[in-house]
């Protein structure tokens, strides 16, 4: 699978996955697996309402301070 992300999200990911001393693949792959463990196994959620609260989550998670 390829994704395509913006470059500030980019550096975001980038940023943190530095900060644990993890690849930004390995943090971006850690965080996707927590998000699919919390969500129930048949979603009922459309996938605009995925994305709605996939891009609230990122912005709950901001770090608010430059990139490393």
């Amino acid at each position: 699978m390829s994704v395509t992300l913006r470059p500030d999200l980019e550096a975001e990911l980038t940023a943190r996955a530095r900060a644990e001393g993890l690849t930004t693949e390995e943090f971006v792959n850690r965080e996707l697996e927590k998000l699919v463990a919390s969500q129930p196994p048949a979603s009922k959620l459309t996938p605009q309402e995925r994305e709605r609260r996939w891009s609230e989550w990122i912005e709950n998670h901001s770090v608010g301070g430059p990139a490393f």
